[in-house]
């Protein structure tokens, strides 16, 4: 169908816009707080990935000629295609705050809140070809275009335990599951073309394409390791573990289009609109990251009810993130 995908990249900018994604911060592999004790804490936490996002659409086309013997004539078309797409270099930044309980001996809970924002580079693959010898499809990306995806609501669960402590030396873990308040948002577009025909004639195009998209999305993240005592102030930790994302778009967006001629014979331009199209269509994009994970960090006992922690992290597919938190027991 003529004209189809000449706004893709619009369109999937305004399906992602309400999206908005939340890692850390994540501390200490280990439990800090004593059976009954609680705490807050308040953080920033800057994260980098790349995602791959697939799923399919459909809908229907439509087009008209005023030319045609049979002038208005409209031809119908339904359609169905699978949609793949990359997000690279998709930054985030969370400011979260948090209430901590010490549920039992080596076990903390917590409850965060707070806003994330995000913005990324948008790549479409379009299929081109097969190749035979390996059964690969052949796949090529549109230029990338950086998009600003907003803020959203977010909220992390999660739970920081204590295995085993050796002199100086504590083993434990934490885990979490957190999401962003998924949300409707549109997002439209609109492009003009004038292609010159003689000397007082010209065409004119005109496209326009409104989108609505509404994400659900979950993270959850998990890692154990070993905490040191360097002094009655000062500890460095380490974990491994594994991060999974998964989203669920769902999408429904217009395009229509026009083609004008405008003849500048007279002293008053005259405009016949020759032939138009519009495409209407819906659909669910399907959002993953998984990846391996290293956390290190420090964290400094400024009192003995006041702690303050930096961590960073690193992963696959481009994945690192950096931040910083303060807390205070009581």
């Amino acid at each position: 169908m003529r004209q189809r995908r000449l706004l893709a990249c619009a369109l999937l900018a305004g399906m992602l816009s309400s999206m908005a994604l939340a890692g850390g911060p994540f501390g200490a592999p280990m439990s800090t707080l004593d059976t009954g004790q609680w705490a807050v804490d308040a953080g920033y936490w800057y994260e980098e990935m790349d995602l791959w996002g697939d799923g399919g659409m459909s809908g229907i086309s439509e087009e008209w000629n005023v030319e045609a013997e049979t002038p208005g004539f409209v031809t119908q078309e339904t359609w169905g295609e699978d949609v793949r797409l990359r997000l690279l270099d998709f930054q985030t930044s969370s400011y979260l705050g948090s209430l901590e309980y010490g549920f039992c001996e080596n076990l903390d809970l917590y409850v965060r809140l707070g806003v994330t924002s995000a913005e990324g580079d948008i790549r479409l693959l379009h299929v081109y070809g097969f190749d035979e010898e390996t059964g690969d499809l052949l796949e090529r990306d549109d230029v990338p275009t950086t998009f600003d995806f907003g803020s959203g609501f977010s909220w992390q669960i999660g739970t920081a335990f204590t295995i085993c402590r050796s002199g100086a030396w504590t083993w434990g873990g934490r885990m979490q599951f957190g999401m962003v308040q998924g949300d409707s948002d549109s997002f439209c577009q609109h492009v003009e073309e004038t292609v010159a025909v003689g000397e007082t004639v010209e065409d004119v195009r005109t496209y326009d394409s409104v989108t609505t998209a509404e994400l659900d999305w979950w993270q959850a993240v998990a890692y154990v390791g070993p905490t040191y005592q360097l002094s009655d102030a000062l500890s460095v930790y380490a974990g491994g573990g594994w991060q999974t994302l998964h989203g669920t778009l769902d999408i429904d967006y217009t395009d229509t289009g026009l083609l004008t001629e405008v003849d500048s014979t007279g002293e008053t331009p005259v405009s016949t609109v020759l032939d138009g199209w519009r495409e209407r269509g819906e659909g669910t994009i399907t959002l993953k990251h998984a990846s391996a994970i290293g956390v290190f960090g420090a964290a400094w006992s400024a009192t003995s009810n006041v702690n303050i922690g930096v961590d960073a992290l690193i992963g696959e597919a481009g994945k690192w993130g950096i931040g910083v938190s303060g807390a205070f027991a009581f």
